[in-house]
């Protein structure tokens, strides 16, 4: 909510009385001309709420009984045992688990430097 919210103030009100001046209702202004320049705040908040979803550990470890529906995170939690810790299978595991973040994050990386960027600035 607040990087958003920062990001939409960084934004000049000259674009929106530029819509109006162009005759364009509220919702217009926010189509066409708001919502394609906070494309990379949108992206950047969807990789940090993908990152949340898919490192949560307690909340699918509650609601899954079965080791088969456990999530990655749980997964990599039962690797730990009580005394010992199998270094090889456990570091194996988290690079498995890292990969799709990594990937993702190439992907939206010009997006992602950009919205962190200029979400806190002020025009």
């Amino acid at each position: 909510m607040f990087m958003m919210r920062s990001f939409f103030i960084s934004l000049p009100r000259e674009l929106e009385e530029s819509g109006r001046v162009d005759g364009f209702n509220e919702f217009m202004i926010y189509w066409r001309i708001m919502l394609p320049l906070c494309v990379p705040a949108l992206i950047t908040l969807g990789i940090f709420h993908f990152m949340g979803n898919w490192n949560d550990l307690l909340y699918p470890l509650m609601l899954t009984s079965s080791t088969e529906m456990r999530t990655l995170p749980a997964g990599l939690a039962m690797f730990v045992g009580d005394n010992t810790i199998e270094y090889g299978p456990t570091l194996a595991a988290a690079a498995i688990s890292f990969l799709p973040l990594l990937i993702l994050f190439l992907f939206a990386q010009k997006y992602f430097v950009q919205g962190v960027a200029t979400s806190g600035l002020k025009g």
